[in-house]
């Protein structure tokens, strides 16, 4: 009667001991909480304004912010209403340089291009310097193309400003290489013709857009949104 009793005990507390090694399968753990959230921000103020159809208005400054790090590729574009399109430009600043080096001097000029939009069209308030162009590829031969030349697309160009006396006649070839009269490209440039184009948002930084609202043959009051759409 003894035996048996102490064999039945032994079989309960192995029991006991599976259930807790069961339980017991980490020491100790921690939770973090994560929110996730978009890194591109959009900001500008919004102004009504009351215009005539076949119209083109200036818009109020868009900064398109990258809170990330990392560079971050987004697409641009718009909603409107039919008979109402968007173009935006991009500042673009413009250096004199020495010559050697070809380092950086000076107080920059700063000019306003099409980054987005049916037509590519330059600002330019230097008087005293009109020819916006792309520099030709090598080796250098002195053509150059207007702003009214491009019909389409681009990406890294880049733009020089130069003296108007330059070109003398209408051939589009400068008539002499005088580089410290120029201004040169602080960023090379590129150019969506369209209604929306891809975009890359470099980290921890912003870029500045001015959109150009153009009202054809619409009648009534309507709400233009500029939209950053991350790219799949």
């Amino acid at each position: 009667m003894k035996r048996k009793l102490l064999m039945f005990g032994m079989v309960g507390v192995f029991a006991v001991m599976l259930v807790t090694a069961a339980l017991v399968t980490y020491y100790d753990r921690h939770e973090q909480e994560i929110t996730s959230t978009s890194p591109i921000v959009l900001s500008g103020e919004n102004s009504p304004e009351e215009v005539f159809m076949n119209t083109d208005i200036r818009g109020e400054t868009i900064t398109i912010e990258n809170l990330a790090e990392n560079d971050i590729n987004i697409v641009l574009t718009y909603e409107a209403e039919e008979g109402i399109t968007v173009s935006y430009l991009a500042r673009l600043e413009l250096y004199a340089k020495e010559t050697v080096n070809w380092t950086e001097q000076g107080e920059p000029k700063e000019i306003l291009y099409t980054i987005i939009g049916e037509d590519f069209i330059v600002e330019n308030e230097n008087s005293e310097m009109v020819i916006n162009y792309i520099e030709p590829s090598d080796p250098y031969t002195g053509a150059f193309r207007k702003a009214e030349d491009i019909s389409s697309s681009f990406s890294g160009e880049k733009f020089w400003l130069v003296p108007s006396s330059s070109d003398d006649n209408t051939d589009n070839i400068l008539d002499s290489w005088t580089p410290e009269s120029y201004y040169f490209e602080h960023d090379v440039i590129d150019y969506t013709k369209g209604d929306s184009g891809v975009m890359t948002i470099p980290g921890l930084s912003s870029i500045e857009l001015i959109p150009i609202y153009h009202v054809g043959m619409y009648e009534g009051t309507t709400t233009v949104e500029t939209i950053a759409q991350p790219i799949a």
